[in-house]
């Protein structure tokens, strides 16, 4: 666990997989894809999003085994406008969503852009949109060895880093490393947001 391991197109399915474990229990993501093959339609969105990330911005796991992966975007690739959609992959899987799912996260969208906007504006930073470790790997220091990549990097660039989470033990993680709340927000009055963001520290 010395050093990240990027994570190859060709492997998004594996690192899927492992956030899908992540995120066994996590209240935003069963809250959103109910019914009949949830696991295939969360597998659709992960990839989506990896697809994405992976064109755009930066898919790492903590190795080879992928016992946890982390993915960010800069803001400056931020918007997924159909164009870029298409070109990195991700209207493939996005396609294979229900019309409630898509409408949730839809939703989910206008619940949190506005607020995001406020948050971030006029500055240069990395949306970090995934990051999770096996069940099995848990409290373990997967996810601080992940999230720490992230910001040695952001720091020496100077960028801030934004981040939304749903669990009150991440908002705790979070702040070890420098993250305050900006927002809590309810999203479908059932499913508490927080909206974090890290200044760059010299």
């Amino acid at each position: 666990m010395n050093q990240n391991y990027q994570v190859k197109k060709s492997e998004l399915s594996l690192a899927s997989a492992s956030l899908r474990d992540a995120f066994t229990y996590d209240p935003l993501w069963n809250h959103i894809f109910l019914g009949p093959n949830k696991d295939l339609r969360m597998d659709a969105f992960l990839m989506m999003n990896l697809l994405y990330a992976s064109k755009y911005g930066k898919v790492y796991a903590t190795s080879s085994d992928f016992e946890g992966v982390i993915a960010w975007i800069p803001c400056e690739k931020g918007k997924m406008t159909l164009p870029r959609l298409i070109f990195s992959g991700a209207m493939m899987m996005a396609s294979r969503l229900t019309k409630e799912d898509i409408k949730k996260l839809e939703q989910l969208a206008q619940t949190i852009d506005m607020h995001k906007r406020e948050i971030t504006y006029k500055k240069s930073y990395d949306h970090l949109i995934l990051i999770g470790t096996q069940i099995k790997y848990q409290n373990q220091g997967y996810g601080k060895h992940l999230i720490q990549a992230l910001i040695n990097q952001a720091d020496h660039d100077k960028r801030w880093i934004y981040l939304e989470t749903e669990s009150k033990e991440s908002v705790k993680f979070y702040e070890k490393f420098g993250f305050v709340i900006s927002k809590t927000l309810t999203f479908d009055q059932n499913v508490l947001l927080w909206l974090m963001i890290r200044e760059p520290q010299q």
